[in-house]
């Protein structure tokens, strides 16, 4: 789990008398869980069993515990039940995420749940910010038509599709995450942004450069300062 922003807390909805109510932050969330129900067993991103269920606790948590109202949840979901602009396909997903944080104001609060498949890619060499991954891999969530997606790249002097660019076309890629997603709050004073990542390689999803300064420190085993 990732929070960018001031620490949580609940704002009065009355106020003393004579004075003005204190306006209420606009609560919004994204929640995205893929089954993966028709991928093949045997391909690297097989079916999940619990991405959708837990996507759906998750929901009612935030309704329950936390006081988000159903209307400002969307969420997305590879179930024939659910509308064709919320399956949870590449392009569906980013649409989604900008339109999450779009209607940001000072003090929104804003959620983003993703439960599903994700993985790594090697950094790009052209990419002038590649020194910033400390590990020489970017990280990228897997959509529900990674595989159907056409491609139409241009191929290297092999005859080949490169592989990064590959990626990027199919997945969704940290670098995107952070700029669509992270990078819009810094237009809005207060914001703040719950990011939870039930998948492989979460801590670093949205490509933040401190995302290990949370982690907790035991002078045996931590490298380095504090």
């Amino acid at each position: 789990m990732v929070k960018i922003g001031p620490p949580f807390y609940r704002r009065r909805s009355t106020t003393q008398s004579g004075s003005s109510p204190t306006p209420v932050p606009l609560k919004r969330a994204l929640l995205v869980g893929i089954n993966y129900t028709h991928a093949d067993p045997e391909s690297e991103y097989c079916p999940l069993r619990r991405a959708q269920q837990d996507t759906k606790d998750f929901r009612a948590l935030l309704i329950s515990k936390y006081e988000y109202l159903p209307e400002n949840i969307v969420m997305m979901l590879d179930h024939e039940s659910v509308p064709v602009d919320l399956q949870p396909t590449r392009a569906n997903i980013l649409e989604q995420i900008r339109r999450l944080v779009k209607e940001g104001q000072s003090g929104s609060r804003f959620v983003f749940f993703y439960s599903g498949h994700s993985g790594q890619v090697p950094v790009d060499e052209e990419d002038p910010n590649k020194e910033e991954e400390e590990d020489g891999f970017d990280e990228f969530i897997v959509p529900v038509d990674h595989h159907e997606i056409r491609l139409n790249l241009t191929q290297d002097e092999t005859g080949r599709v490169p592989f990064r660019r590959e990626m990027e076309s199919r997945m969704i890629i940290d670098n995107t995450l952070r700029r669509i997603l992270v990078e819009p709050l810094g237009l809005h004073i207060g914001a703040h942004l719950t990011a939870i990542f039930d998948s492989c390689h979460s801590g670093t999803l949205l490509d933040l450069d401190h995302y290990l300064c949370n982690n907790i420190y035991n002078p045996r085993t931590t490298q380095g300062y504090r």
